[in-house]
């Protein structure tokens, strides 16, 4: 196991280097009880952008199926992977093509017994309490007000939607965006900004 680890250690310095940055602080795992992740499958990672949008900084030599889980359900993910060994994403939707169960065929670095994915192939987790992505509508989203986007630990939301932002915004093309992207929060501030750029307020919505 000596060997394995300071091969993953190796491999992932230089693998996963492109991972898509957000304006966030990692918030911690989710400690309490919570409904468990059910699997959703094995799907590719070699695309841009990523399988999975969100790269945890959790120790990945002692990663378990659970460990990734409780990561991404404190941090508000639809969806938990892990890939490698054990190195743990997040994420709202799965980029990724799906491959057949046998490419995701990696021990997890914690418990042997789980299975971690591949080389760029992860395997994906769904948290069953969020609304299907498909059934979502616009009219779904309801309005939380104005927030304060100027805080100590990362911004109020986190993914800016640079395809729409700029010249002609408007909240309903945010939440076409948020929406399509998976993610349960949607906001604009600055006049042309989709979540969102630094220290303004920001109108946010919700999927109820």
């Amino acid at each position: 196991m000596a060997s394995l680890r300071l091969k993953v250690a190796a491999v992932a310095a230089v693998a996963f280097t492109g991972q898509a940055l957000a304006w966030t602080v990692e918030l911690p795992p989710c400690i309490p009880e919570f409904q468990p992740f059910v699997y959703s499958g094995c799907y590719a990672d070699s695309g841009n952008p990523a399988a999975l949008s969100f790269r945890s900084n959790a120790d990945m030599q002692n990663m378990t199926v659970e460990s990734c889980v409780a990561i991404c359900k404190g941090n508000g993910y639809r969806y938990a992977g892990l890939e490698y060994y054990g190195i743990c994403f997040c994420g709202q939707t799965v980029n990724g093509p799906e491959l057949p169960e046998e490419q995701c065929n990696y021990p997890c670095t914690g418990n042997n017994s789980q299975t971690c994915g591949g080389s760029n192939i992860v395997s994906v987790y769904q948290d069953p309490t969020f609304l299907p992505h498909d059934d979502v509508i616009v009219e779904d989203y309801d309005s939380m007000g104005c927030w304060t986007d100027d805080t100590d630990y990362g911004k109020a939301l986190a993914y800016p939607q640079d395809q729409i932002n700029g010249p002609g915004m408007t909240v309903e093309k945010c939440l076409h965006a948020c929406k399509d992207g998976g993610y349960p929060f949607a906001g604009v501030e600055y006049g042309g900004m989709c979540s969102l750029p630094p220290f303004q307020r920001v109108y946010i919505s919700n999927i109820l």
